[in-house]
C-alpha cells in the first residue's frame, strides 16, 4: 500500500506524525511525506522520503497578524473564546499555506496514486487533494485537539476554494482522526461536541528530532532534576512572552538541578544564568525528560506530551491561546499546574515548583496519565486499522 503523509513546514507539527509513518514503513508499506521546502531536511533527518510542495513561505510573516493580536489584547494571554469572535480569520494562515502547497501536491498525488492520505490537522491541502482524487484521508492530531475548534468555520472559510476546485465539500476532519492524546487529557463534551470525529486512539511515542546523548545525561542525577524550556514556537516568535532567563533566575533557590533546554544558538538570549544551572542547546527532550522530576515549559504539545509519556509532573506558563488550553487540560488531570507568567513573581514561581516537587499527588496523577497513554494502541496497530480502512473505503 502507498501512504502519503502531508504536513506544512513547521517541525513541531511534523514530529507527531513520525511514529505512524515509520509504523507503515516497518509493515512493508511505501511512504512519502509531502511538505513545504523548508521542512525537507527535517523530514529526511527522520529517515523518511520527502516531497517538496509549493514555495517556501515566510512563516514569521504569516504569523504576524496573530502575534499582533496576542500582543495588543492585554497582558494575560488570549484564550479560544477571545479568538473565536474573529471567525474565519482563525484559519487564515493555514489557508494561505494550503494554497501554496496545493498545485505541487496535486501533481505528485496524481502521479503517485497513494491508497491513503494522512494529513496533519491544519494542513488543509491534504483533504483538498483527497477530495479531488477520491482518496481516503485521515487527520492526525498532535495532542489536545485545539485544531478541532476551527472546524465550525471551515466550511465558510473554504468556500472560495471549493468553488475554484468545483467541490461540493472539503471535509477537514477526514474519515478518522489519529489521536495520540490520552482520553482524560483530550477536550471533552463540556467544551464542545465532537461526535462527528471518529477517533483512533494511539499511544504517544515521543520524537523531538535527532540528537546526540551528552555524557552527563548518561549518568544518574545526584538530586532532583528540573528541565526548563521555551519550546520551538515560543523560541521563534514569542520570546518576550516567555522569558526563560527570568524563569531560571526565579528558581535559583530551589533545591534541585536545573537544566535549561534551548534551540541551537539560543544560549546568549537567556542572559545571566545562576551558578550551577546547566544550559543545553539542541538536545531533544525525549533524551532529557526521562531523567527529570519536573518539567517547566510554555505548554507546547511536543514538550508536554513527551513529559506526559515520562510520567513526570509539569508546570506550564502559557503565553498563547492553544498553550493555555493545553495547560488547562493538563491541570484537569491533576498531573500539573499552570500560571500566567505576567502575573507570577519570582517567589510565587519558586513556590509553585516547590509544591509540585513536594506534593506526591502530582506525581501519582502523572503516572496515571503515562499508564493511560501506554494502554492506547501502538502505532503499528493503528497502521493496521488504517490499512483496513483504506481498502474498505477506496472506490478506485
Amino acid at each position: 500500500m502507498r501512504v502519503q503523509f502531508m504536513t506544512w513546514g513547521w517541525k513541531t507539527h511534523f514530529f507527531p506524525l513520525v511514529p505512524l509513518a515509520w509504523a507503515f514503513r516497518l509493515a512493508g508499506h511505501d511512504v512519502r511525506v509531502v511538505s513545504q521546502p523548508t521542512l525537507i531536511p527535517t523530514i529526511t533527518e527522520a529517515g523518511l522520503p520527502a516531497v517538496p510542495a509549493g514555495p517556501a513561505l515566510d512563516q514569521a510573516l504569516l504569523q504576524r497578524g496573530y502575534r499582533y493580536l496576542v500582543a495588543e489584547e492585554g497582558t494575560r494571554p488570549l484564550e479560544w473564546p477571545d479568538l473565536r469572535k474573529h471567525g474565519i480569520w482563525t484559519l487564515a494562515p493555514y489557508l494561505r499555506i494550503a494554497e501554496a502547497m496545493l498545485a505541487d501536491s496535486l501533481d505528485f498525488t496524481r502521479a503517485w496514486r497513494p491508497d491513503l492520505i494522512v494529513y496533519e490537522a491544519t494542513t488543509y491541502a491534504g483533504p483538498m487533494v483527497a477530495a479531488l482524487l477520491d482518496i481516503p484521508a485521515v487527520r492526525h492530531g498532535w495532542g489536545v485537539d485545539y485544531s478541532y475548534l476551527f472546524h465550525e468555520f471551515a466550511h465558510e472559510a473554504l468556500a472560495p476554494h471549493r468553488a475554484a476546485l468545483k467541490l461540493d465539500a472539503i471535509d477537514t476532519l477526514g474519515v478518522a482522526t489519529v489521536d495520540p492524546c490520552p482520553r482524560s487529557m483530550q477536550i471533552g463534551p463540556t467544551e464542545h461536541v465532537d461526535a462527528d470525529v471518529r477517533r483512533l486512539w494511539m499511544r504517544y511515542i515521543p520524537y523531538n528530532g535527532p540528537g546526540v546523548v551528552p555524557a552527563w545525561l548518561a549518568e544518574p542525577p545526584e538530586r532532583r532534576r528540573i528541565c526548563v524550556t521555551w519550546g520551538y514556537v515560543v523560541g521563534s516568535f514569542y520570546r518576550r512572552s516567555f522569558r526563560i532567563g527570568d524563569v531560571l533566575r526565579a528558581l535559583k533557590g530551589v533545591d534541585a538541578e536545573i537544566v535549561a533546554a534551548v534551540p541551537p544558538g539560543a544560549r546568549e538570549e537567556i542572559g545571566q544564568v545562576p551558578e550551577g544551572m546547566r544550559v543545553v542547546e539542541g538536545v531533544p527532550l525525549q533524551l532529557i525528560l526521562p531523567t527529570c522530576d519536573l518539567f517547566v515549559s510554555q505548554g507546547g504539545l511536543g514538550g508536554m506530551m513527551t513529559a506526559m509519556s515520562c510520567g513526570i509532573p509539569q508546570l506550564v506558563l502559557p503565553p498563547v491561546p492553544d498553550q493555555v488550553l493545553n495547560a488547562r487540560q493538563l491541570a484537569r488531570t491533576g498531573a500539573g499546574r499552570f500560571a500566567f507568567l505576567e502575573e507570577t513573581g519570582p517567589d510565587k514561581l519558586a513556590g509553585l515548583v516547590d509544591d509540585l516537587l513536594g506534593t506526591p499527588a502530582y506525581g501519582l496523577a502523572a503516572g496515571r496519565l503515562r499508564a493511560e497513554s501506554a494502554a492506547q494502541p501502538t502505532p503499528d496497530l493503528v497502521a493496521r486499522t488504517l490499512t483496513e480502512l483504506a481498502f474498505a473505503g477506496s472506490t478506485r
